[in-house]
């Protein structure tokens, strides 16, 4: 299945996410304890060097030095020390015995406990419920006999030295042996706590002269020397600083000695707390890739939805332009080209529509040429025939009595041949124009009206009427040819009306249009009288039947018109006659 751009970005945050948090446990596991004992020596080498500094500015008094040497003690949480160079191996072996004597003292006690020197110890580190962290040193025999491990909550009576190291006396009520050691010094606690860690197999370090602490490196920075230590199997670890100075005169050294010993228990701080550091910034990294995906994948599938749309030729949808980044200038890109293919589209739709045009007009053309030949090579067959033949009898001789009658049937036909051809003429270009019409608004009652005066002459010798009615309106229309297409159903209406009838012309009101009808009295119209009387040449009585007068083409004329101006038009039959009509 096809993956969206929002789950891709949201993965890909997120995983991101979770691999920086990955990384920075790991980093802070693995290095932040060498990170935070190198930040702490570089902070006291500062610190000294400052104190030369203002030392050698103040020229202070040695009951000031000494002042300022104990609030360099407080504030650094050090133990400092001024000594002559050539006692400086003493000076610095009684500091480190000081800061430590009650340590050895307990390891001491341990080691004289037990007069094996190969034997064999376990490291307990504990942490109470106030997450204060110990270790203690106990056998491996007592250990196997406690039946203890990690995990386990044990109830423990001891005496606890300068550096959180405690000689038990008494485990889960278990006298220890190391309580038959008389050199074991200081305040005695009694705790409930778990054991968070077990380190076995260990022997604890043969003492070489005083010293119990072993040197894990050696350096230099801006003229202070300085000397990492710690006990082993421990975390117990020490700094010691030296620099010289000039006092008095007289070359000194300044010791200072801290504990590095904070610091493990900052890590163990730290790790107990990963597991909440790691739920919340999984649910942090949640909530912000969430956010982060959403917010850019938005515009995005926005953007996307608008591309399709304008692929289906949709270009009413306009995208927001505010952005300054690369998705709005894509968005003013897409706008840009939605405008430019617009109006490429609506000018080749321009085109094709004039092509579509031109070509149907040459089709209109085309076949109003070959039904102008067709129509009237079959019309004018007759009245040339007859022309022909009353022409050749006057040729001839035949009839010389009746000259003047076949000179008068020879221009009757002539007559009957021009009208043909002006009528055929005007359907082809109805035909042509199509809907090319100038058209204005007409008073269509006023037209009516006047063209009904110029039938007069017409009516009187057939003895017909006009019923002339209704609601008359405007017409938009072309002012010719509307007038030659009503000219032409009145002259059908009076050719085919019975003797002594009246024509009914009206207009009817059907909602907002009119509808114009000219009804006459005559033989009722079949079926296919209705469709076939808009063709050329048809006639009621029988197709080119030459008893009933005219050229067959009044009506078509009138279709030709009527759809020019896109209008409806139809007949129907009454009781006694057939009614034409269109609308306007």
């Amino acid at each position: 299945m096809k993956k969206s751009i929002s789950y891709k970005l949201f993965s890909a945050i997120f995983v991101g996410f979770i691999l920086l948090i990955a990384v920075l446990v790991i980093a802070l596991n693995i290095y932040f304890s060498q990170y935070y004992e190198q930040a702490k020596i570089n902070q006291l080498i500062n610190a000294i060097n400052q104190f030369e500094v203002d030392y050698e500015l103040n020229n202070w008094s040695n009951d000031e030095l000494y002042r300022q040497l104990d609030l360099f003690s407080v504030n650094n949480n050090v133990t400092i020390s001024v000594a002559d160079e050539v006692n400086e191996e003493r000076e610095e072996r009684e500091e480190r015995e000081k800061e430590d004597k009650n340590t050895e003292e307990e390891i001491d006690g341990i080691e004289e406990s037990h007069n094996d020197e190969k034997a064999k110890y376990v490291l307990l580190t504990i942490v109470e419920s106030d997450n204060n962290y110990y270790d203690l040193f106990i056998t491996s025999e007592e250990y196997d006999n406690l039946n203890i491990q990690q995990g386990d909550w044990i109830d423990l009576e001891g005496v606890i030295g300068e550096n959180d190291v405690i000689t038990p006396i008494h485990m889960n009520s278990v006298v220890m042996d190391v309580n038959n050691n008389e050199n074991i010094k200081g305040d005695i606690i009694n705790i409930y706590a778990q054991i968070i860690s077990v380190k076995e197999n260990l022997t604890l370090p043969s003492k070489t002269g005083d010293e119990i602490f072993s040197i894990q490196e050696t350096g230099s920075k801006s003229d202070v020397i300085y000397t990492i230590s710690e006990i082993p199997h421990t975390d117990i670890r020490q700094v010691e600083l030296r620099r010289a100075i000039r006092i008095n005169g007289s070359d000194k050294y300044l010791y200072v000695l801290a504990s590095l010993q904070p610091i493990s228990e900052t890590v163990r701080v730290l790790t107990s707390f990963y597991p909440y550091m790691l739920l919340f910034s999984l649910i942090a990294s949640l909530i912000l890739a969430f956010i982060h995906s959403f917010w850019v994948s938005r515009p995005i599938i926005t953007i996307n939805n608008a591309a399709n749309k304008m692929a289906h030729l949709d270009f009413d949808i306009k995208l927001e332009e505010s952005r300054s980044d690369e998705l709005g200038q894509l968005s003013r890109s897409l706008n840009s080209m939605s405008k430019s293919l617009e109006r490429s589209i609506n000018e080749l739709t321009k085109a094709k529509d004039q092509l579509q045009e031109d070509y149907d007009l040459e089709v209109r053309r085309q076949k109003a040429q070959h039904e102008f030949v067709a129509n009237a090579s079959h019309e004018l067959k007759t009245p040339i025939g007859i022309i022909r033949g009353y022409a050749e009898g006057i040729r001839d001789g035949v009839g010389k009595d009746h000259t003047e009658e076949y000179v008068d049937a020879i221009v009757e036909e002539s007559k009957k041949m021009d009208d043909l051809v002006q009528s055929m003429l005007q359907i082809s270009k109805f035909d042509l124009l199509g809907n090319k019409l100038t058209k204005e608004d007409m008073d269509l009652e006023v037209m009516v009206f006047n063209l009904i005066q110029s039938f007069e002459h017409m009516l009187s010798d057939r003895g017909l009427l006009i019923d002339f009615s209704g609601e008359w309106g405007h017409i938009n229309c072309e002012e010719k040819m509307m007038k030659s297409a009503i000219q032409n159903l009145m002259s059908n209406a009076i050719k085919y009306a019975d003797d002594n009838s009246i024509i009914k012309i009206r207009s009817i009101m059907y909602d907002t249009q009119h509808k114009f009808e000219i009804e006459n009295c005559c033989e009722s119209f079949t079926e296919e009288d209705k469709v076939r009387v808009w063709e050329k040449f048809y006639k009621k009585d029988l197709s080119h039947n030459r008893e009933v007068d005219g050229t067959g083409l009044g009506l078509s004329i009138v279709k030709s018109i009527i759809e020019a101006h896109e209008l409806k038009y139809g007949v129907y039959n009454v009781n006694d006659g057939v009614v034409f009509w269109f609308s306007y």
